[in-house]
């Protein structure tokens, strides 16, 4: 805009200064084929002025195009997030659902209320379901990876080994609960190089969320060596170590709690406020799941 108004500008002071000169001196200039001082001027304001429009516009055509990515990018993440988010939700509610039918089933059965092929239809109904459910929370994360969705992931993750255990697939269980702990330090085969990441990877949260997210996997931890690998010792003892270090992470970051190991002994030391209030917290322990 201001240099159309430059232009602008040298032009009417180029007729400005035109008409002052005398006519006997513009007819000897157009004899000799030459431009008059103002004629002059003009032409070498006209020459810069226009070139830096054209510089201007090839630079506002470069930004329009950026700009377009951009809110074309947007877009899509503005569709893709809150796909992959309603897809959990989804997936959750299908499990308050799933975990409701199932115990309706237990307690009829244990009160001997169904039977033959009542009893068959049934457990044939809630393993479809069980099916569609697992599929469901393996579409949501799939989604949130997508999105780079790590906190979601890690959720889903979880709730889906919960749910594999609890439907008698042990190594599902097992590959999930892996799965969300190498996701949530994002080191690869995180339990198995436990030493490794809690070196690397394992430092204090930053925040609340990340605090968070860290004791959920100590969760996991436990899950991942109790219920999947019930006589491994050394396992056991290995998911000891890496979820110590964890928690010793989380509590570096919040003072008052000890400095030193040997002050967090029991007759010294009570974990409670590290789990104060966890129960609130939609991420630790979510309503209607499996723990």
């Amino acid at each position: 805009a201001n240099t159309q108004r430059y232009l602008a500008e040298a032009k009417t002071t180029f007729d400005t200064e035109q008409k002052k000169l005398p006519r006997k001196l513009l007819r000897q200039l157009a004899l000799q084929g030459e431009l008059s001082e103002p004629e002059k001027l003009f032409k070498k304001r006209s020459s810069y002025y226009e070139d830096v429009v054209k510089r201007q516009q090839r630079v506002h055509g470069a930004w329009m195009t950026l700009l377009e990515s951009l809110d074309a990018s947007h877009s899509l993440v503005v569709r893709a997030v809150p796909a992959a988010m309603e897809q959990l939700r989804k997936s959750r509610l299908l499990l308050a659902e799933f975990l409701h039918d199932r115990n309706m089933f237990s307690l009829a059965v244990q009160r001997d209320q169904i039977k033959g092929f009542e009893k068959t239809g049934k457990e044939r109904a809630l393993r479809l379901a069980s099916t569609a459910l697992v599929s469901s929370y393996r579409k949501a994360v799939e989604l949130l990876r997508k999105r780079q969705m790590s906190d979601q992931v890690v959720q889903g993750l979880h709730e889906l080994g919960n749910l594999l255990w609890l439907e008698g697939d042990p190594a599902g269980a097992r590959s999930s609960w892996s799965d969300a702990v190498d996701t949530a330090y994002q080191y690869v085969y995180a339990i198995k190089n436990w030493q490794k990441c809690a070196e690397t990877a394992v430092t204090p949260p930053q925040d609340a969320k990340r605090a968070e997210i860290m004791l959920l996997t100590v969760a996991i931890l436990a899950k991942h060596a109790r219920l999947t690998t019930p006589k491994d010792t050394n396992g056991h003892l290995n998911a000891a170590l890496f979820a110590s270090e964890i928690l010793e992470a989380v509590l570096t970051s919040a003072l008052p709690h000890p400095s030193r190991r040997e002050l967090f002994a029991p007759d010294k030391y009570r974990l409670r406020e590290i789990f104060f209030g966890l129960r609130e917290t939609r991420m630790i322990l979510p309503p209607n799941s499996v723990y």
